[in-house]
């Protein structure tokens, strides 16, 4: 029942289902970062919100790739990898500018003309899809965390035993 948008592509909630969505992304993020598995895609649905999660498999060679400086560090990399922002040619209709602040708590606070969240939201809006009611960020060490809430969300439903079981961040043997 809406379009949304996710790392660079817009998708049709009546035509796809969550966990096609989800392996989309997924397959998107492992080109675009040239390592499957580096970041992990963990997308829910519930009600009218959208739950993104990015689980970042954090070592010293992969923090050295995503130019990662541990906790201290601003997360400008985690909103390009939530939007697409600059990532396999695409770039958001409305971006931010100024500068990222890391403040005491796990959020960015931008110093500037337009935050992230903002961006997305306008950028929804030039794209001519489903404008979120509400976006909202947060990013720690090993994993970013949008929510996301719109007016009315459902996914196409899952054909019938193709239910995920189990962990799903588990390693698939």
């Amino acid at each position: 029942m809406a379009k949304i948008l996710l790392f660079t592509k817009i998708y049709d909630t009546d035509a796809q289902t969550l966990k096609e969505v989800e392996e989309s992304v997924q397959n998107d993020l492992d080109t675009y970062l040239g390592k499957p598995g580096m970041v992990k895609v963990k997308i829910e649905s519930f009600s009218d919100y959208l739950f993104y999660w990015l689980y970042r498999v954090y070592n010293d060679e992969i923090g050295k790739d995503l130019s990662y400086e541990r906790r201290d560090s601003v997360r400008l990399d985690d909103c390009q990898l939530f939007t697409g922002h600059g990532c396999l040619d695409f770039k958001l209709p409305c971006s931010w500018g100024g500068t990222p602040f890391l403040n005491a708590m796990p959020m960015v606070v931008w110093l500037g003309k337009k935050n992230p969240e903002d961006a997305y939201r306008n950028s929804c809006k030039a794209l001519g899809i489903d404008v979120p009611r509400s976006v909202s960020f947060e990013s720690e060490e090993r994993y970013f965390f949008a929510t996301i809430r719109y007016k009315k969300l459902r996914f196409k439903p899952e054909p019938p035993g193709n239910e995920e079981k189990g962990d799903p961040m588990a390693p698939k043997s």
